[in-house]
């Protein structure tokens, strides 16, 4: 049986992966008071771990945690646990919880978070490009509600996520893969998991941080090491009509072709060619990270 590693109180333990961990007044589990990251394993490494790992702590200190874990010790409990559970291609997820507390939204005077690690084997592949459901490309839908960027939570991986939850459910609903999500001001932001980039005119644009979205590891990576110009900007929902590619970035699965959103087909309905250039290129730095070598 996996193993996972819970840590409260200063106290560390391997527990079985189906134990329970959290009582009824962990802020966590009350409140949606902590945050998360997911990172994809690959050939037993974790990939691109301390790009996740600062998101993480920044968070944290974002939301006033105290400073219990510093990366060094993070990457230390994950990279235990991924060999203690033997963990080839998968995830690693940490969750990090406010901990305990009287009942009451406000947050105790005096915090001690819980920190919670699983490390678990998936036949996922890095890289949609790579099987035939990535080949059809995904349908999305996009979700009547808006987000406020003006709201911290936009920019947080936080434990509630039920916007997400409930933009998800529709898609299923709706028959669709994902879904979009927009602001207040009409434009367009990010998926319920992924980070969204359309091709206008050969340019590559991708919604700017300002409209009210989580900044994307993948995301931050192409940004970063594109073979072409990647555009933050602002995206009106409009724009969708004028696209003639479409892709979403997650770090679990890579780069994915979105081919319709709603009854509006992008470009000719099928992956093109700089989709497909910016897979091979995340699945290049993937290759990389997984042979060990340090962040780009």
């Amino acid at each position: 049986m996996s193993k996972i590693w819970v840590e409260a109180n200063g106290i560390g333990q391997l527990l079985a992966d189906d134990s329970p961990v959290a009582g009824m007044s962990d802020r966590g589990f009350a409140y949606g008071d902590g945050l998360f990251e997911t990172i994809r394993i690959s050939k037993g490494e974790p990939l691109f771990l301390a790009r996740h790992l600062q998101r993480l702590l920044d968070g944290l200190e974002q939301l006033t945690f105290p400073s219990v874990w510093n990366a060094g010790m993070l990457i230390e409990r994950s990279r235990n646990l991924i060999h203690e559970n033997n963990v080839s291609e998968g995830i690693l997820r940490l969750v990090v919880s406010r901990g305990g507390g009287p009942r009451g939204f406000e947050p105790p005077a005096s915090a001690h978070p819980s920190l919670f690690i699983q490390a678990f084997n998936t036949p996922s592949p890095v890289g949609a490009l790579t099987d035939g459901r990535g080949d059809q490309g995904v349908r999305a839908i996009l979700v009547p509600w808006k987000a406020d960027p003006s709201s911290p939570l936009c920019y947080l991986k936080h434990l509630s996520a039920l916007d997400k939850v409930l933009a998800q459910k529709n898609a299923k609903l709706a028959g669709a893969d994902e879904a979009l999500l927009q602001n207040i001001n009409g434009h367009l932001t990010e998926a319920t998991s992924s980070n969204l980039f359309l091709v206008v005119g050969g340019q590559i644009l991708t919604p700017a941080l300002r409209c009210g979205l989580l900044s994307g590891v993948a995301r931050g990576l192409l940004l970063e090491t594109s073979p072409r110009r990647i555009v933050e900007t602002e995206i009106p929902i409009t724009i969708l009509a004028e696209a003639g590619e479409a892709f979403l970035t997650n770090v679990v699965v890579g780069v994915r072709p979105l081919v319709r959103v709603g009854s509006q087909v992008i470009g000719n309905g099928e992956p093109g060619p700089i989709t497909q250039m910016m897979a091979e290129h995340y699945q290049g730095l993937c290759a990389q990270a997984a042979q060990g070598k340090p962040d780009v």
